[in-house]
Parts: structure tokens; C-alpha cells; sequence
């Protein structure tokens, strides 16, 4: 099990190098293993048997969808950066409560993954994979899997 208090959920604007919405978004809560924390806005209701969810808010698209943006967790205590993912494109660290957060792992996925008209989701492809490189280890798919394991 991995413990969540402690962890909060960052939004990054890479445009303006700042969070955005109601970050930081605090967690709480124990992840069993194979268990899958849900970020969701509250028009979508999550189904049935999510272990965790978080809900980022009214507005539709809760997430930015710019050139690039982010999506950041990090232990609130001392800013350290648990997993990032940094989507259509490369972000660069940004400043947050006086220190330096870096908001992508290794290269960001590329707009060509992550700016598309079709509905679906950037997902962590294969499921579980974490190499610390964005573009290696999230691909867009049409199929959301919201709290199961991702597919292609």
C-alpha cells in the first residue's frame, strides 16, 4: 500500500510557468496495489469500485489543454517531486512555495500523442510502466479505462 497523505496533485500552466485551478490539490488516503487514483471534473461520475478519486472541479475540461502543460505530484513537506507528466510538449521546472519543481520526466509527450481531436485519453502505456520518460512511457488511446488497468 502506498500511503497518499502528505501528496498533493499540481496543475501547471507552462505557458505562465504556474499552477492553476485549485492547486495544489491535496490527497489523502491509502493506494492498495493495483489500485488506480482517479482525477476527474464532477460531470463525469466515476464508476463503481474506484479505490480513490479526486475531483478537480466543475468546468468541463478541468485539465489545460496548451502547448505544453503538466501534471505534477509532489510531497507538500519539502516540494520533492514524486511522478510528473508533462503533455504536448516538454515543460520546464517551475517555481512553487520558493522552490524549484520540475513538472517533466526525461521528454514530454509529444503534441502528436496528446493533441488530438479524438475523444480518449493520455495514458501510462504499457500499464505501470515508469522509465522517468514522459514520451516513452505515456501514449494516447481511445479507450479510457477510468480506475482499471490502461490498454492501448
Amino acid at each position: 500500500p502506498i500511503s497518499l497523505n502528505g501528496l498533493a496533485v499540481l496543475l501547471v500552466n507552462a505557458s505562465k510557468s504556474e499552477v492553476y485551478g485549485s492547486s495544489p490539490i491535496a490527497l489523502s488516503g491509502t493506494l492498495n496495489p493495483g489500485a488506480y487514483l482517479l482525477l476527474h471534473s464532477t460531470v463525469f461520475t466515476p464508476p463503481s469500485g474506484c479505490a480513490l478519486t479526486v475531483s478537480l472541479g466543475t468546468a468541463q475540461n478541468a485539465l489545460q489543454n496548451g502547448a505544453p502543460d503538466a501534471v505534477v505530484v509532489i510531497r507538500v513537506a519539502d516540494n520533492t517531486v514524486i511522478d510528473a507528466m508533462s503533455y504536448e510538449g516538454t515543460t520546464t521546472a517551475i517555481t512553487y512555495s520558493g522552490a524549484s519543481v520540475a513538472c517533466t520526466e526525461g521528454t514530454g509527450v509529444p503534441a502528436t500523442e496528446s493533441d488530438l481531436d479524438e475523444l480518449g485519453s493520455v495514458s501510462r502505456l504499457p500499464n505501470g510502466t515508469d522509465t522517468n520518460d514522459n514520451s516513452a512511457d505515456f501514449k494516447f488511446t481511445t479507450t479510457p479505462t477510468p480506475c482499471k488497468a490502461n490498454v492501448p
